[in-house]
Formats: C-alpha cells, sequence, structure tokens
C-alpha cells in the first residue's frame, strides 16, 4: 500500500522543508499504524525568489522494514549566477532509521550533475528530529581537492561548516577571470556560520596556502609563491556586525604597482571593529601592519562604504629603519627624480589624521638622520626632525630641523637649527635665521610662504648676505681660484600671483666693487612663459679679479657701467640698454693684454686695431690704454654698439690707448645682430665649466 502526494509551490524555503519533514514524520507515525510501507511526494514546480527547481520526486519505501530506503530526486534546479544550472541530483539511504520522532539516513550517497562542475558521488547522510538535525557530505571531491559540508539545526538555531583541503587554486580561475588569474597553488579554507531562520548570528572565516601565485588582469597587482593564513571573524549584535580580522604572510613577493614587498620575515595584519549595514560605517578600533626590520604602523578611525569616505582616522607609525623604509615604499616612486638615488638611514614615528577625505594633521619626529645621493649632492649627518602641521587656524605647534654636518652641492653648511610653524597652507619662520657659510654668514630675518589655491604660492622673504669669501666658494666647486667675497642686503622679496618683486635693492660685493640689483621682478614661474624686469648699477669691478674668471685675456683696472631696462622673456634678452667702462678719474693701474686686445677685436669686427697699432701687436705681451668701454643698446634682435669715443660716422673706440707703446682698439660695425654677438661673446669668454648658448 502507498500514497503519493503532487504539488507546485512558491514558498520560502526554511519553512518548507521544515513543513516537507514534519509531514513526513507525522505520516509515518500513521502509516505504521495504518500498515502502509511505501510513501512518495511529487512536486512538478517550486519556485524560491529566483531559484527554481522543476520535477522534485522524494520517496520512502520499506518503511516497515530494517532496510527502510529514502530517495530524493530534482531533475533540474535552475540557479542564479555564478552556480548555473544542477542539472540532475539525486539521494538514496542505504541504511535508513525510522522512530517515531526520528528520521536518520547513513552511509547514503548523493550524485550531483552540475554546470561547470561534473562531481563524483557523494557521501551522504542526515539525521532529523524536531529539535536536532543535521546534515553532512564527506570527503568531496572537487577543484582536485576535498571539500567537506556538515549542516546542524538544533532548536531554532543552524549551522553549517565548510571546509577544503589541498584545493587546487587554478581551478577557481573560471570565477575570477577576467579580473584575477591564479597561476599556481593549493589552498585550504574553513567556514563556519551560525544563524536562526532570521538572521545569521556569527561567521568565522580561515583561508591558507603554503604557494600561490596570482595576477590581475591589468598587472597592477600580483603575488608570487604566497604563503600565508588569513582569518576573518564576525558576531552579529542585531543592529551591527563586531568583527576581527588577521593575515600573516610568510613567505613569497607581493606587488602592488609601483611597489614591490618581500617576505623575507613574516609580515602582520590584524585588525578589528564594528560594521552597521543599515548606515553603511565601518569602524575600525584597530588595524596593525607589522613589517619586520622596517616598521609598525597602527590606526583605527571610521569609515563610509558606499560611496566610500574616510570619515575620521588616526594613523600612528614607527619606523625602525629608514633605509629599508624607503627603498622598499618610497623609491619606487622617486625614480626618473631628483630624489633617485636617495639614501636615508635613521628612525622615524609620529602620526597623521584624516578627517573627510582629507589631511588635517601630521605629527612626525625623524632622529640620527644621515642623507645622501648618488651624485653627491647631499651630506647629512646627525640630523633631527620634529615636523608638525595641521589645518587648525590655531595651531601653533613648532617644528624645528637641527643637524651636526649638512652638504648641500658641496657647499658645507655649519651646525645650526631652523625653527619653523607649519598650519593650514602657510609657513613661517619663527626667529631670525643666523647660517655660518664659507667664512661668511648669510642672516635671513623673514621667511614666509602660503600656498594659494588655483593659484601660485605667496614668498615674503628678506635677509643679508656678509663676506661669504669667493676664494672657498671656487675651491669647494672646483672653479678657478677667485678672491674676494659675496656681502648684500636683501631688504624684501615677494612672490604673490606669480608675480617675484625685488623690493628696495640688493647689493652685492663682488670682484672688489659692487653691483646694486634695482627693481628686480620675474613673472611667469609657473607657465611656459616667464618675463624678468630688472635695473642693474656696476660700481668699479676689479677687471683683474674679473679677467682672471674668464679665459678673455687679462685687463688692470676698474669698470662701472649699467644695465637699465633689462627685459627678458623665457631668460633670453629681448632689449636693454648697457654700458661698461672705465670710470672718470680712475687712477688704477691701466693695462690690457695681447690676448685681450685680440678678443675684443673680434667683438668689434674684423680690422678693429688700426694700423699703428698693429705695428706692436705682435711685439708686446701688454699695453697701457687710456679708457676701456662698450655699450649696447638692444631692440628688435639687433644690438647698436658704442665705445668710449667716436670716430667720425667711421666707427668708435672700444679701447682709447695710452702710454707707450700705444695701442687702439676699434669698433666699425655700429649695429650687429644679437645672437651674431651673443655667440662671439661666448666663444672668448668660455672657461671650461660655463656653457653659453
Amino acid at each position: 500500500m502507498g500514497i503519493q502526494i503532487v504539488n507546485k509551490l512558491n514558498f520560502i524555503p526554511h519553512k518548507f522543508f521544515l513543513g516537507l519533514f514534519c509531514t513526513l514524520i507525522l505520516s509515518f507515525i500513521s502509516l505504521q499504524v495504518l500498515a502502509i510501507n511505501r510513501v512518495q511526494v511529487k512536486i512538478s514546480e517550486l519556485q524560491i525568489q529566483n531559484w527554481q527547481l522543476h520535477n522534485i520526486s522524494m520517496g520512502l519505501s520499506n518503511i516497515n522494514e530494517t532496510d527502510a530506503q529514502i530517495q530524493l530526486k530534482i531533475q533540474h534546479l535552475q540557479l542564479p549566477t555564478p552556480f548555473n544550472k544542477l542539472e540532475f541530483f539525486e539521494i538514496s539511504c542505504k541504511k535508513f532509521v525510522w522512530q517515531p520522532q526520528i528520521i536518520e539516513c547513513l552511509h547514503a550517497q548523493a550524485y550531483i550533475k552540475t554546470s561547470p562542475f561534473q562531481l563524483p558521488k557523494l557521501k551522504f547522510s542526515f539525521h532529523i528530529e524536531a529539535n536536532n538535525s543535521y546534515f553532512n557530505l564527506h570527503d568531496v571531491t572537487m577543484f582536485a581537492g576535498k571539500i567537506n559540508l556538515q549542516a546542524t539545526l538544533k532548536q531554532q538555531e543552524w549551522q553549517i561548516k565548510l571546509n577544503g583541503q589541498q584545493i587546487k587554486a587554478k581551478e577557481l580561475n573560471k570565477f575570477l577571470q577576467p579580473q584575477v588569474e591564479i597561476t599556481q597553488g593549493k589552498v585550504n579554507f574553513q567556514t563556519t556560520i551560525v544563524g536562526d531562520f532570521k538572521h545569521v548570528h556569527r561567521l568565522n572565516a580561515q583561508l591558507s596556502s603554503p604557494n600561490l601565485s596570482l595576477q590581475t588582469a591589468t598587472g597592477n597587482q600580483a603575488g608570487e609563491n604566497l604563503a600565508f593564513k588569513m582569518e576573518l571573524t564576525s558576531v552579529n549584535k542585531d543592529n551591527f556586525w563586531l568583527w576581527n580580522f588577521t593575515k600573516t604572510l610568510t613567505q613569497g613577493g607581493v606587488y602592488i604597482a609601483p611597489i614591490f614587498i618581500q617576505a623575507d620575515k613574516a609580515l602582520d595584519f590584524t585588525a578589528k571593529g564594528a560594521f552597521y549595514p543599515t548606515s553603511n560605517k565601518l569602524e575600525v578600533d584597530t588595524a596593525i601592519y607589522t613589517h619586520p626590520d622596517v616598521g609598525k604602523l597602527k590606526a583605527y578611525g571610521n569609515l563610509t562604504l558606499q560611496p566610500f569616505q574616510v570619515d575620521t582616522a588616526q594613523i600612528n607609525g614607527q619606523i625602525s629603519n629608514l633605509k629599508n623604509t624607503i627603498e622598499i615604499y618610497l623609491a619606487p616612486f622617486t625614480e626618473t627624480t631628483a630624489l633617485e638615488g636617495l639614501n636615508v638611514t635613521g628612525k622615524l614615528e609620529g602620526g597623521l589624521q584624516v578627517t573627510a577625505n582629507k589631511l588635517t594633521e601630521i605629527n612626525l619626529i625623524a632622529q640620527s638622520l644621515t642623507a645622501s645621493d648618488a651624485n653627491k649632492k647631499l651630506d647629512l649627518q646627525q640630523g633631527h626632525i620634529n615636523f608638525n602641521w595641521s589645518t587648525r587656524a590655531n595651531y601653533r605647534k613648532k617644528s624645528y630641523f637641527n643637524w651636526q654636518k649638512l652638504q648641500i652641492a658641496k657647499i658645507p653648511i655649519a651646525a645650526n637649527q631652523i625653527s619653523i610653524l607649519f598650519k593650514q597652507s602657510k609657513l613661517r619662520l619663527l626667529k631670525p635665521l643666523q647660517i655660518a657659510l664659507l667664512d661668511g654668514v648669510i642672516n635671513i630675518q623673514q621667511f614666509n610662504w602660503q600656498s594659494m589655491p588655483q593659484r601660485p604660492p605667496k614668498l615674503n622673504f628678506s635677509g643679508t648676505i656678509e663676506h661669504v669669501s669667493l676664494a672657498k666658494l671656487a675651491q669647494t666647486l672646483g672653479w678657478k681660484p677667485l678672491t674676494g667675497s659675496i656681502s648684500g642686503a636683501i631688504p624684501e622679496v615677494q612672490f604673490e600671483q606669480d608675480l617675484l618683486q625685488l623690493k628696495g635693492g640688493l647689493q652685492v660685493k663682488v670682484f672688489g666693487g659692487e653691483i646694486m640689483i634695482n627693481k628686480l621682478a620675474v613673472s611667469g614661474l609657473s607657465t611656459d612663459f616667464s618675463q624678468f624686469y630688472s635695473d642693474i648699477q656696476v660700481d668699479k669691478l676689479d677687471l683683474d679679479l674679473l679677467s682672471q674668471r674668464f679665459e678673455f685675456g687679462g685687463i688692470k683696472g676698474n669698470v662701472s657701467g649699467y644695465i637699465h631696462d633689462l627685459y627678458l622673456e623665457n631668460w633670453k634678452p629681448t632689449s636693454f640698454k648697457a654700458w661698461f667702462g672705465t670710470p672718470d678719474g680712475d687712477d688704477s693701474e691701466h693695462e690690457i693684454s695681447q690676448t685681450a686686445v685680440e678678443n675684443l677685436a673680434t667683438i668689434g669686427g674684423g680690422g678693429a686695431v688700426d694700423k699703428v697699432s698693429r705695428l706692436f701687436l705682435n711685439l708686446f705681451d701688454s699695453f697701457g690704454y687710456k679708457k676701456i668701454g662698450l655699450g649696447c643698446h638692444l631692440k628688435n634682435g639687433v644690438c647698436q654698439l658704442m665705445g668710449v669715443k667716436n670716430i667720425g660716422s667711421s666707427g668708435y673706440f672700444i679701447v682709447q690707448g695710452g702710454g707707450l707703446p700705444q695701442i687702439n682698439v676699434m669698433g666699425y660695425n655700429p649695429a650687429i645682430d644679437w645672437a651674431v654677438l651673443w655667440q662671439r661673446l661666448g666663444r672668448i669668454t668660455h672657461t671650461g665649466d660655463i656653457i653659453v648658448e
């Protein structure tokens, strides 16, 4: 005798199966009384949201016998992607236990034909009673490894455990591509989920591998031969989740463009916090990243996940080895820049704050710093930096930088300390700075810098230079020997709206005389078109000192002059009025060498030495002169030349002879193309370390 039930249902899954099992249990109790030996239930179609089951058949046979059996068949099961379709599902029990309150299927087999998987017969068992049920799949061969599934139901709480061992990771590419491709390795995983029919209560997931290799489709991220363990635990607290995450990498290399990290020692990352699904907020109570022989980072804060935003965050770090930190995390970003090849050692600690995706405060302390570069332009020893910055308008915490030894561009700078206030987009020198340099002193009285949004920065500066030795400067930079010193006053420099202006005048004492720079202004420094304007006054430069610096030939005497209305575009002269010559009443020795005469004659054009002077030119090494001078008025690319005295309409004297033997140098070309004149000056003033274009 048997019973058959046929139905078509749309329902909530867990309620259906509970109802079905309860129906069977009640039926078995009744059927034993009625001596019915077989029951079969058929459902033609079952709709569960976007899941569809077709032609479901579940039956019991030999109910009143010791070898009772149960069969469950599903001919067609359609699931959402990525699972596609379960084409066939069948369960058969070889040992079936039936009691009034218990159904138990032991040593069962299940067969699943899937796409894209082809699974063999599975070891299967289940136990059903009112308040304690379980379902197990044992040693499922899948992805070239073994998978075990255990599901239990006690009272109203269910638990699912899914474990995988020695899973061939490449088999997972069908789910990951085209975003990620796994090239080698095996993985182990263990997942436990606990909940009731309304909510998930707890989640624990563990994943590990001894040798995983993978990369993204873009190639910007990759891992090679990775040995790692990671675990996520989460507990549901009604309206939020408490979570804890740990990961340890013990082997392999990680590439996150452009950074490459090699795990020579274990790299650890741990984090814990809370997640609020209704507001899409992630709270990080603590997150710690440890890189041995490099340092440790700690962070906490709050994030919004969609759209992503760092609401608040505090990140603190302790860097025990700056050299390793820079080589691993900074050097890839500085390739082909001025910082490439920078070698820094020392220790660093500090922190930074972020609010609404914006950096709002930085506090860093660097100790025992040494720094050098591949070009040997920088040498720092025993440096110490305390850097503090904030967006707060009332911020008052100062920053300072001190050193025992500092050398920039081979120029040594004596031990000193700089005190600065950084806040918002401003930088201000807190007290005047006096720097001993090359037997002299540079005094910086004022230095203020302000970054401007969508505009060039604003700068105010003033200071003095006192007796900086030209001899020491030449020796340090490998120039030909010089004498004298540089002294000058910089009353005020302003840089605002891309315009650099020198307020007042800049006085520089050099080559035994003085140079006064007035009305200096530069604009367009941040553009492709820069403009420069200035007036320059020269007073009694020593020609002997000046000519020694250039391969021009020796000249003794003084020279004064000016460059008025000097205007440059992209650092090339377009107009000016210039004159340099022997000052009136000059009582210094006037002497000019044969080489200098020939070079000046080159400027004046062929045949610039008169016939009388030419007779003496090859007979003497040097000559006396009365006056020397040359001027130029540049306009429209043409330079109108002038000398110390006109020779009617035919020319002008560049050198007017005096004494015996007497020699005159004349110019016969009153107008000359500026580019041609510049080339001539470049040839005759070449020093070996200056390039004239």
